[in-house]
């Protein structure tokens, strides 16, 4: 690493500081080893990544960052440069530096010629006191060879033939016993070297589960969103003419958003709702008015859910285009035909304003910073749209799951509505 390099770590080391930012080694754990965390630190860097998109940029350097290469330029050295000497033999070019230094000094090769001489010298030694063995007692060699060849090969031959039950040694005499037992065990160890390389599978066999759990850690650091109404948290729920149906009601309708005014990231939103039971008849409408209850969209009949639970609305798949600016109050209303009043409904209020150009579009993030980043402008179907994904994507992973329940909490509604 260069001086200039380290002098741009210090530099964000200290607006780090300033900024009361998570430090550099935080967040660089976090973005290689998010699971070693202990929770405190996890917060810690979620609430930064979700108090500003800088943060978030620098989890997004430091993941494509390899740390394998860092002071790569330091590493040929050795001790005499004042880096450790382990440190300069992990690189080949260090240990071919170090092996050249250590050849060029004349004392290597003097004691290179010295230890070739002692081992000449030994060689030599040992050739001289080979002859010496036998000559020391010539008169016993012909005796050992004729009375000790013929009994142990008597008195062995039971014993090879429990060492080797194959009954191969049944005939002949106990020499061809201990013949045939002494090369049994050399064809033995050969049989056992071959299922050696049986073990290669395994490795094979735990590489998946390595690169699942590579793919899961992606998700983990995934910021959880922090919610905040762009226009005050006054609800606009209030007065006894609004029943979302009772108990003899065909089915129940619950609007998955907030019951103050939330922004609307983009004219063409996706309006969330729940359903706890598809009814056997009836149609559902929507209707969307402004704050004088002029009809911006009035009573567009909507596709029948297929099943209960979590509902989607796409404003832009059905050609719907919202003014920006004002108040708006969507509904959905359940109701035998058009002329026929409603038997259950659940409202919502949105005001549309999309993002100036000098601010970051969180539509270009993906689901996992797109949630957290949606959350912070106050746009609140466009977060819970993100963390629906995001949970969809990686059924797996507990992160979008935790979001999406974050979500629901700040909204007032059971997150087991948001289940599809």
């Amino acid at each position: 690493m260069s001086e200039r390099d380290e002098a741009g770590l210090r530099r964000l080391k200290r607006d780090l500081d300033e900024a009361d930012w998570p430090a550099p080694e935080l967040l660089a754990r976090y973005a290689t080893e998010p699971n070693r965390l202990s929770e405190l630190e996890k917060q810690t860097v979620e609430r930064a990544l979700a108090a500003s998109p800088l943060v978030a940029d620098e989890l997004a350097t430091l993941r494509g960052f390899d740390f394998a290469k860092l002071d790569a330029d330091r590493r040929p050295g050795t001790e005499s440069a004042g880096i450790p000497l382990a440190d300069g033999l992990a690189s080949p070019a260090g240990l071919a530096g170090l092996v050249r230094r250590w050849l060029a000094r004349p004392p290597v090769w003097a004691a290179a010629a010295a230890l070739l001489a002692l081992t000449f010298w030994l060689a030599q030694a040992q050739r001289g006191d080979a002859p010496t063995a036998p000559t020391a007692d010539p008169t016993n060699t012909t005796p050992q060879l004729v009375e000790n060849t013929p009994e142990p090969a008597a008195e062995s031959g039971p014993e090879p033939t429990e060492i080797d039950p194959s009954g191969g040694a049944r005939d002949g005499s106990g020499t061809q016993i201990v013949a045939e037992a002494a090369g049994r065990p050399s064809e033995a160890p050969t049989e056992s070297r071959n299922p050696a390389p049986t073990p290669t599978p395994s490795p094979r066999g735990e590489a998946a589960p390595d690169a699942s759990a590579a793919q899961g850690e992606i998700l983990l650091a995934m910021a959880m969103p922090d919610y905040r109404p762009a226009y005050g948290v006054e609800s606009m729920a209030q007065g006894e003419w609004i029943v979302r149906g009772g108990d003899d009601a065909p089915a129940r309708i619950t609007v998955l958003a907030p019951d103050h005014v939330v922004r609307a990231c983009s004219p063409g939103p996706i309006l969330h709702w729940s359903l706890d039971r598809v009814p056997g008849s009836g149609d559902f409408f929507l209707t969307i008015v402004d704050a004088q209850d002029e009809p911006v969209v009035l009573d567009r009949r909507l596709a029948r859910p297929a099943r209960p639970g979590l509902q989607r609305t796409d404003l832009a798949a059905l050609g719907i285009a919202l003014p920006s600016g004002g108040t708006l109050r969507w509904s959905i209303a359940l109701r035998e035909d058009e002329a026929s009043p409603p038997g259950t409904f659940d409202f919502g209020w949105l005001r549309v304003e999309v993002p100036d150009a000098a601010a970051a579009d969180p539509s270009t993030r993906g689901d996992a910073s797109r949630s957290a980043d949606y959350a912070a402008l106050g746009c609140y179907a466009e977060s819970l749209e993100a963390a629906l994904r995001a949970r969809a994507s990686h059924p797996k992973d507990p992160a979008p799951e935790r979001a999406v329940e974050a979500l629901a909490r700040r909204a007032g509604f059971d997150p087991a509505l948001a289940r599809e």
